[in-house]
């Protein structure tokens, strides 16, 4: 079900005009899609719930741009959903929001997590897998050269799937998404 927003509440002004917004649930992750003019890349932004308004406030202050923007807040990071909803959206290009990040990344160390059976607080049951390699942004690092410090989950994943992708901080995002959807 999609639900056509005019505003984002809490206090949010809303998005500009030219932008298409829409919310849907998928796979037990919220995701927000803004349209910008037609053509462009499709870049899916993933954050985690207690960074998504800080994120949504940002992504307010992009405008002009071309291409879409999705918005994936997960609730808890976990690879099983995170696959699903790239493998179902088909992004471009990954931005991993990392609120430790310090700048722009475009690449990390590998991942390696415990098999564990997950139980979302919306009743979704699955299998959470357990390794990921190092990953890389792919054409993304002719741009930036950067290392990530730490392990990125939605990087790996994303990764893995060969998708482009950068990890960043909330204070290079504007900057990150504008220079990718020009």
């Amino acid at each position: 079900m999609i639900l056509e927003q005019n505003n984002v509440g809490n206090g949010f002004k809303p998005f500009p005009t030219n932008i298409h917004r829409s919310w849907t649930d998928e796979f037990g992750t919220l995701i927000a899609t803004l349209e910008g003019r037609s053509g462009g890349r499709s870049v899916m932004v993933i954050a985690q719930l207690e960074d998504a308004e800080k994120t949504l406030r940002a992504l307010q202050e992009i405008s002009g741009f071309k291409g879409r923007i999705l918005f994936a807040v997960l609730e808890h990071l976990h690879t099983a959903p995170l696959e699903a909803i790239l493998k179902a959206n088909t992004p471009n290009i990954v931005i991993a929001l990392e609120m430790n990040c310090a700048g722009i990344a475009t690449r990390g160390s590998g991942i390696k997590l415990k098999t564990a059976h997950i139980t979302s607080s919306t009743g979704a049951s699955y299998l959470e897998p357990g390794a990921y390699k190092a990953w890389t942004g792919g054409q993304l690092e002719q741009e930036i050269q950067s290392s990530l410090e730490y392990p990125s989950i939605a990087a790996s994943v994303a990764s893995s799937l060969k998708i482009p992708c950068a990890a960043c901080d909330l204070e290079h995002l504007k900057g990150l998404l504008e220079r990718l959807l020009v």
